[in-house]
């Protein structure tokens, strides 16, 4: 039989959608005339916290802010509730999911949440909090309203796309009845300012802070302060040492970084002013870019990546007896008492109220069902208010007289109840408990470390199936890598985790101190001495070069230098020969110009009068050796060379040609260091933002590249959406910046975003 719908006020209530600190949000429905009905959301306080002063206050507050709050990224406040004294929020309905959700399924899916996306998102939270920041009150005075918990799970996304801001539960604001006392800790830690973590005043800028660590988390996939515990994490909030986005995503744009590292400035001052500029300097990126996304392409993202539906149909379920204990616990004071006090829906009908001896206030007492240890008489309703004539609070004592006699109808209840209890006691048994095979690669990553839910994971550790696991591996040197929200399964389960050498700062040191570095992989050479994030390997390529010095190249094992990373090199002087006088020209045979270069074989070569054997190598090896403008040999190769200085070329794929002249002064082994070539760098985009790119075969799990630095050469790309695929292939030269028409495998209509104005021409190159 089901129960008949519960109400509050005017108020049907369908189905619970959320619980937070202080209360429950509950999804009701108002009936007007000819059947008009409106959707909204109830927030009231929950049941162990409704008859605490401090806690009801701060409920008063909420109210008070957010009804002030008119703004289109805030949620509105429709009314403030008086049910039998127990209070109660209406607010606007928004069927969609919050942010907490929508992270948890990305990092679910592997899927990077698009980088324009994730900027678009936050300047609309900067947008809510620069307005609740500037709102005044009716005497045109400031309200100096401060969020104080800016993260995921009070930030709602919208199934149309919209993006508004909720729970101004813990706000301050001049004129509150309740005002937090300096020196507390209020919030989530891990989305604290570092002023906030010290319990010391804070402003708008600490709003900004946290707006920042949301927008780190949108780019990342990573909360850049989360410790391993709560300890840890309040540690390092204070510290605020936070790693620029691009060294988990490379894709990020260096201005990205410098974006969102100026909101994560550990002092105030050293922040954005406002919400306002920061939530300018994100949206100044995204016209850069030339991205048109807006709420359609949010909502898209959304649908793909809910394919069950954004708006989730489930009913309201009772509390789980985890939720009920939980629930209960925080409601008990530091002796204990309180524990068994939480309203329920049948209120006893055979209460009474005594003066004990001595005592000024009334007493109540409770019949047995009420009392700790005895079991309810009927199950919980957290929506229920005391009888008519108690006040708040006043249906808790100790059991110190006789109660009067229960009713046999609950008895009857009672008994049934305890009946099912031993039938499932009796019938289910508990899930089978498996093991986990976690695969990290690679293996010999130094102090390589895999966690289920944040434990460390033993060779006999067993996990029922059916459970949701987040498993994780971390080492040193490498980014950390998961699988948020793995279920187990009977069979076989298997976890792969990859992981990606992380950047990290290198500083090259060479003489003479003007020696300029190429490091593969870099867009631009720098100057030795100043340290780089270096993106780590066991096979990173080095080029040294400096005016009148020999050229050096070298190969680095990064992961073995310690902290500080640092390597140090010395070049060569050049050697140049004296002039001889002027002699004639070499006896040999003078090369004939062809169209193209032919190999001439270098087995054996006859000595010519007045020539000399000078050995000529190269690094990388296998360069090509053009003399007057003929192929002559690969690198290492035996040439004779005369008392006059004869041009030569080496030329080797992917690097940048080299002339020397070389004479019988450079005998009898000449070696050079060939440049690596200057990359190229790809600009592209998928539409929808869903969509990912392949690069040689390699999914990239984002839609959209930036300045990605490539070798110079040819690709294979492909765009993928669902069963939709793109493909074409790319040449990219030295130094060039292409930038490709978008990837668009959607239908056009009405509601897609037209493509974005771009060619395919490549830019000047940088």
């Amino acid at each position: 039989m089901t129960d008949p719908p519960r109400t509050l006020g005017r108020y049907t209530l369908k189905r619970r959608l959320a619980a937070g600190g202080m209360g429950e949000v509950y999804l009701g429905e108002s009936q007007g005339a000819a059947n008009f009905t409106k959707q909204v959301a109830i927030k009231r306080i929950l049941p162990h916290l409704a008859r605490t002063p401090g806690f009801v206050s701060k409920f008063i507050d909420e109210a008070n802010v957010m009804v002030q709050l008119h703004h289109g990224n805030i949620v509105p406040v429709l009314e403030l509730g008086d049910e039998d004294g127990e209070l109660y929020i209406v607010m606007e309905y928004l069927p969609g999911r919050d942010l907490k959700v929508v992270l948890q399924r990305s990092r679910a899916q592997r899927r990077a949440v698009p980088i324009d996306l994730a900027l678009w998102i936050t300047s609309e939270i900067c947008d809510a909090l620069d307005y609740a920041h500037r709102k005044t009150g009716a005497d045109g005075h400031p309200l100096q309203i401060v969020h104080r918990d800016v993260s995921p799970s009070n930030v709602m996304l919208g199934a149309g796309g919209e993006v508004k801001l909720v729970d101004f539960g813990i706000a301050r604001a001049r004129g509150s009845l309740h005002q937090s006392v300096t020196g507390t800790l209020q919030g989530k830690f891990v989305y604290m300012s570092p002023e906030q973590a010290e319990g010391l005043a804070v402003d708008a800028r600490s709003d900004v802070f946290s707006a920042g660590l949301l927008v780190y988390e949108l780019l990342t996939g990573h909360r850049p302060l989360e410790g391993e515990s709560e300890t840890e994490t309040l540690r390092r909030v204070r510290r605020a040492e936070i790693a620029p986005p691009s060294t988990l995503r490379p894709e990020v744009d260096p201005r990205v970084d410098a974006i969102v590292l100026q909101a994560l400035a550990r002092e105030p001052a050293d922040r954005w002013p406002t919400a306002a500029q920061f939530g300018r300097a994100l949206t100044g990126e995204l016209a850069r870019t030339s991205s048109t996304t807006d709420a359609r392409a949010l909502s898209r993202y959304l649908q793909e990546l809910f394919p069950e539906g954004v708006v989730p149909l489930s009913t309201d379920a009772p509390l789980s007896l985890d939720d009920a204990l939980r629930l209960q616990i925080d409601g008990a004071d530091s002796q204990g008492r309180g524990i068994a006090h939480t309203r329920t829906a049948t209120g006893p009908s055979d209460r009474r109220v005594e003066v004990a001896q001595g005592a000024s206030t009334p007493r109540t007492f409770a019949t047995p069902d009420e009392s700790a240890g005895s079991l309810p008489s009927s199950p919980p309703n957290p929506l229920s208010a005391p009888p008519q004539g108690f006040p708040p609070g006043s249906m808790t004592g100790p059991f110190t007289t006789p109660p009067q006699r229960i009713p046999r109808f609950r008895w009857i209840l009672l008994g049934a109840f305890v009946a099912a209890l031993a039938a499932g006691a009796l019938f289910l048994t508990p899930p089978a408990e498996v093991h986990l095979d976690v695969r990290a690669t690679p293996e010999a990553a130094v102090g390589l470390e895999v966690t289920v839910n944040g434990t460390a994971l033993r060779p006999d550790s067993t996990y029922a199936v059916g459970t949701r696991l987040d498993v994780c591996a971390r080492a040193r040197d490498y980014g950390e890598r998961c699988e948020g929200d793995y279920r187990v399964r009977a069979d076989a389960n298997i976890v792969r985790l990859g992981l990606e050498p992380r950047l990290a700062l290198v500083k090259f040191e060479a003489s003479p101190p003007e020696t300029e570095v190429v490091v593969e992989g870099l867009e631009s050479a720098f100057t030795q001495g100043t340290a780089r994030n270096v993106r780590l390997g066991d096979r990173v390529r080095v080029v040294y070069r400096a005016a009148g010095y020999e050229s050096l190249e070298r190969t680095y094992d990064l992961f073995s230098l310690t902290e500080p990373r640092t390597v140090s090199e010395r070049l060569e002087p050049r050697v140049v020969g004296p002039s001889p006088p002027t002699m004639p020209p070499s006896a040999g045979p003078a090369p004939t110009e062809t169209s193209a270069p032919r190999p001439a074989p270098e087995t054996g070569p006859k000595r010519v009068p007045g020539t000399v054997a000078l050995r000529l190598e190269s690094q990388p090896t296998g360069a090509e050796v053009l003399r007057g403008g003929v192929v002559v040999g690969r690198t290492p190769l035996s040439i004779h060379v005369g008392r006059t200085a004869d041009p030569v070329v080496f030329r080797l794929a992917g690097h940048v040609d080299l002339a020397r002249d070389v004479s019988a002064a450079d005998t009898p082994r000449l070696a050079v260091a060939l440049a690596p070539a200057a990359p190229g760098f790809l600009t592209v985009r998928v539409i929808p933002p869903a969509g990912t790119l392949v690069l040689d075969g390699n999914d990239l799990g984002t839609n959209v590249l930036h300045r990605r630095p490539l070798p110079a050469g040819t690709y294979d790309l492909i765009a993928r959406f669902k069963d939709k695929t793109e493909a074409r292939r790319v040449t990219l030269q030295p130094g060039q910046s292409l930038v490709l028409d978008p990837f668009v495998l959607v239908q056009p209509d009405d509601s897609q975003d037209p493509p974005a104005p771009q060619s395919g021409a490549p830019e000047t190159a940088p």
